[in-house]
């Protein structure tokens, strides 16, 4: 009885346009996520709103890892994933730092510290420490294509000069 006038209040109170029922759950079992658990969304960075100064410097160092690595557009999957964590990691190490320096090193767990130091080493000792070059030798057919078209400038400038003197 108290379950009917409860929903008769509740319909009450509802626009006309909605239905009286609540909606029923949504059941998530069977999805690969788990079972009966609702899917989550998973946060990118891709996604994340760049607009702070700690997103534009772990991008920015991010950027500069690859570059040392021949270029971003050279990196693999696995490179790209090493110089992302070794820059949120900097990022991280750089805050404690200048809490430190400040004199909040109270704040800081040094062993925490320490440990974010020694697995950005990590991380950067498997993206690699040294600086690669990257390979800016023009292939054969960019070769014949500068050749040619030194050529057809030299015909064009030759044909323009006789047309002058004629």
């Amino acid at each position: 009885m108290l379950e009917a006038e409860t929903m008769k209040d509740a319909s009450s109170q509802l626009a006309p346009d909605q239905p009286a029922q609540p909606k029923r759950k949504r059941n998530y079992t069977g999805k690969r996520w788990g079972s009966g658990k609702r899917p989550f969304a998973v946060k990118t960075l891709a996604t994340l709103n760049k607009s702070t100064h700690a997103a534009r410097y772990a991008f920015s160092l991010m950027a500069r890892l690859l570059v040392d690595q021949g270029g971003i557009e050279n990196a693999s999957t696995a490179q790209r994933q090493l110089a992302q964590h070794a820059a949120l990691l900097g990022l991280s190490i750089e805050d404690a730092a200048c809490k430190i320096i400040e004199g909040e090193g109270a704040q800081v767990d040094m062993t925490s510290f320490m440990a974010l130091i020694n697995c950005q080493r990590r991380c950067l000792e498997a993206l690699g420490l040294d600086r690669k070059q990257r390979d800016i030798t023009p292939t054969i057919a960019q070769v014949i294509a500068e050749i040619e078209d030194k050529r057809v400038e030299k015909a064009q400038a030759i044909d323009a000069e006789t047309e002058a003197t004629a």
